[in-house]
């Protein structure tokens, strides 16, 4: 039961509570001034039990009567009071739920001058500001570590090109595949940690969504043949999106990459256009039967998550149900 309910609730039997107390209160008092009136000698006539009895009756059943739609009118108005005390809340929580990790240190608005609803503005701005900073020398950390690794990564590459013919075959190649495997780590590091620090440069254009999913098919669909996976491919025709190209290209590539890398025998997927208005891209696969297997949870989908934080409008989920993991991207429409 939500909160506005449990106030409403309360509201009503409270109302409720006390106009009984009162009646029962009133018909006590009625009792005791009619009998106290019928045995004052100095009174002629009166009421005798029987009617006292039948008007203390007819008050029970008035109060019965007029309770119910009373109880409707007091939960209806205490509803309206709780929606009305919980609307600031709402507010709070609509602004928190927007706040991105650069506009931390920003912090949101108090929807209301109560000094209660200020204090507890205050409180959460300088916690966001706190994670904030924490967020940023991460992030600048991260960027550091990884510039710095760049070039000598890129030496030990040339040395062991240079050398290839002095080195055994495999282990020259296994080595030059450990290497680019590092370089491509350190790229993703590199750019998730500008992303997540909103330092990504990006330009918003037109970005025809359908002819850059369909360059992509050629390449992917002879990678899945030789991976021996069945890739599925429905992407309807005419789509334009809204956002960076370079980054919307890197967004696809990673989703791709896990969906093959880490996935069982079967992928698929499919780009349309929904029913509110926007693209959606959703990429499926099965997952393998070895419980050790990584299911592509990893860094590439992490990345992905930060830049699609970074382009406004676009939105990213990602789910496990079953045996099949599910990869959702929705972006606004050109």
């Amino acid at each position: 039961m939500t909160l506005r309910l449990r106030l409403a609730f309360l509201y009503a039997a409270v109302l409720f509570i006390l106009s009984g107390v009162f009646l029962i209160s009133a018909q006590g008092h009625l009792t005791r001034h009619l009998r106290a009136i019928r045995m004052d000698p100095s009174h002629s006539g009166g009421l005798n039990e029987e009617q006292v009895g039948h008007m203390i009756e007819e008050i029970s059943g008035l109060w019965l009567v007029a309770g119910v739609p009373v109880m409707g009118l007091s939960f209806l108005l205490g509803f309206l009071l709780a929606t009305r005390s919980v609307s600031h809340l709402q507010k709070i929580n609509s602004s928190l739920a927007q706040v991105r990790p650069g506009d931390m240190g920003i912090g949101i608005k108090a929807p209301d001058r109560d000094p209660e609803l200020q204090n507890l503005v205050s409180n959460i701005n300088g916690l966001l500001s706190r994670i904030g900073r924490s967020y940023a020398e991460l992030s600048e950390f991260a960027a550091s570590v990884a510039h710095e690794l760049r070039t000598p990564l890129t030496l030990l590459r040339l040395r062991v090109e240079e050398s290839a013919a002095s080195l055994p075959p495999d282990f020259s190649e296994d080595l030059q595949e450990e290497i680019q495997r590092m370089s491509r780590l350190v790229e993703r590091t590199l750019v998730m940690s500008r992303a997540e620090g909103g330092l990504l440069a990006l330009k918003q254009t037109d970005i025809d969504l359908s002819g850059k999913l369909m360059r992509l098919r050629e390449d992917y669909v002879a990678l899945a043949q030789s991976k021996d996976i069945a890739l599925t491919w429905d992407a309807a025709p005419g789509l334009s999106v809204t956002g960076d190209a370079d980054t919307t290209r890197q967004i696809l590539h990673n989703l791709l990459d896990n969906a093959l890398r880490y996935g069982g025998r079967k992928v698929a997927l499919k780009a349309a256009r929904t029913s509110k208005g926007k693209v959606s891209i959703e990429i499926t696969n099965d997952l393998p039967s070895e419980p050790h297997t990584v299911s592509g949870t990893g860094l590439g989908l992490r990345l992905v998550t930060s830049l699609t934080r970074a382009m406004p409008g676009w939105e990213f989920e990602s789910i496990q149900t079953g045996n099949t993991y599910r990869a959702t991207l929705v972006a606004p429409v050109a």
